[in-house]
Formats: C-alpha cells, sequence, structure tokens
C-alpha cells in the first residue's frame, strides 16, 4: 500500500513540471451505496443484493488535487475515506431443522476504506463545466466487520470475515458537474456521481467470486489555484 501512494505522490509533488499542472484543489463529501454479489457458492440462487429492497447508505469522503495534462484533458487523484458495506439475506437453519427453518436471517457486512483514486476527466464547457471521469480506485480496507440478525444479533463467522482482500482495485466511471466560479473567481462548487466495480475477486482465496458494486453522490467544494503561467 505504502510504495504505490509514496510513488504517485512523489511524481506529483517533487516533480516541478507536473507541480505546475495542478489547477484545482478540492474536498468531496457525500453517501455511496454498495452491494456484494456471489457468483459461484453455495449463496448462488440464495443471495440477491437487491439495490431497491436493501438499501444501506454509507459516508464517502476524500480531499484531492485535479492536474491539467492538455486542453481540456485533466488527471484527479488525492486521498479518500468511506464506508462501505452490504446486506442480504440467508435461510435460517437448525441442528434440528438442516433444511431450513423457513425464516430468513439479515447478513450485514460493513467496510472502512482508505482510498487511492487515478481519474481522467475530460472537460466540456467554461464556467459551468461538464467532465465525465474513468479510472482506477485503489482501496485499503482498514477495518471489516460483519453481523447476522435473526432472533439475536450476532457476530458473522470470522472465516468469512478474514477472506476478504486487504487490498483490492476497482474501476470506476464518473460524471462531475461544477460551477468553477459560484462563489467568488476562485471558489466552486460541483457535484460528482460515480459507479465503481471491483477488477479483482474480493474474497483472497477465490472460494466465492465475490464482486462488488459501489454508487456514489458527493458534492464538492473546488477552489481554483493561481494561473502558474
Amino acid at each position: 500500500m505504502k510504495r504505490p501512494i509514496f510513488f504517485v505522490f512523489i511524481l506529483l509533488f517533487e516533480s516541478s513540471a507536473w507541480a505546475q499542472r495542478i489547477t484545482n484543489v478540492f474536498v468531496d463529501l457525500g453517501m455511496n451505496h454498495s452491494g456484494i454479489t456471489y457468483t459461484n457458492s453455495y449463496f448462488t440462487g440464495i443471495d440477491r443484493t437487491d439495490f431497491k429492497n436493501n438499501f444501506n447508505p454509507n459516508f464517502s469522503s476524500s480531499i484531492g488535487i485535479e492536474l491539467k495534462l492538455k486542453n481540456k484533458l485533466n488527471l484527479m487523484t488525492g486521498l479518500g475515506y468511506r464506508t462501505t458495506g452490504t446486506m442480504y439475506k440467508l435461510p435460517e437453519t437448525t441442528v434440528q431443522q438442516p433444511d431450513g427453518t423457513g425464516r430468513m436471517i439479515d447478513i450485514y457486512y460493513h467496510f472502512k476504506q482508505v482510498t487511492l483514486p487515478l481519474l481522467f476527466g475530460y472537460n466540456f464547457g467554461e464556467k459551468f463545466k461538464i467532465q465525465p471521469l474513468i479510472g482506477l480506485v485503489n482501496n485499503y480496507n482498514v477495518s471489516i466487520s460483519g453481523k447476522s440478525k435473526g432472533d439475536n444479533l450476532n457476530q458473522v463467522d470470522d472465516f468469512y470475515l478474514r477472506s476478504y482482500r486487504n487490498y483490492t482495485f476497482n474501476g470506476l466511471l464518473g460524471l462531475m458537474l461544477y460551477n468553477q466560479h459560484l462563489f467568488n473567481s476562485k471558489l466552486g462548487l460541483g457535484l460528482k456521481l460515480s459507479f465503481e466495480h471491483n477488477l479483482i475477486d474480493l474474497d483472497a482465496y477465490s472460494h466465492l467470486q465475490t464482486n462488488q458494486n459501489i454508487v456514489s453522490a458527493s458534492m464538492m467544494l473546488i477552489y481554483k489555484l493561481p494561473s502558474k503561467n
């Protein structure tokens, strides 16, 4: 984790050529909804995360910079922190009723993540800008916890929690809408919408072929740096 982070920031800040390309500094704060599905396990056919019925909002935040690569092409990077999670239902079983009791148990997973995005955007507009985004997000799981909720609230089996990778990579598609000069000539406000999908299996042992989708919406406060021309 440390090596890729230091590598990126050394390139950006210790190289005067790159430092001169920094045009904006931003802070964003928002919400995300995530769902996890298992495509090859005994969960198949039972577990289906439903974005409508199992809506589970989570917190997200980041601080970062925007660099101008070409006339309208930009690079965005920074450091973020967010919580993600999912909820799904499994049939309840007991020793006396191994085929099921007829009741369902709610299973909750909760992730706390540090994120390092590397996103490319293309600007349309001058004062009011529309910027499609594409790129990668490196996630480090600071903590992973789980709960089951049937008649009682219990810890999820530690085996399943330990099977998740500490590091994951997501592909991201997104859209930024922002007014560069909403408050004054340097301070603007924007909206960022994004969709992420993991590029590697979340399960470190590939037992479950685990996939995660994350839909996010956040407000951005954008500060325009003085021109270095």
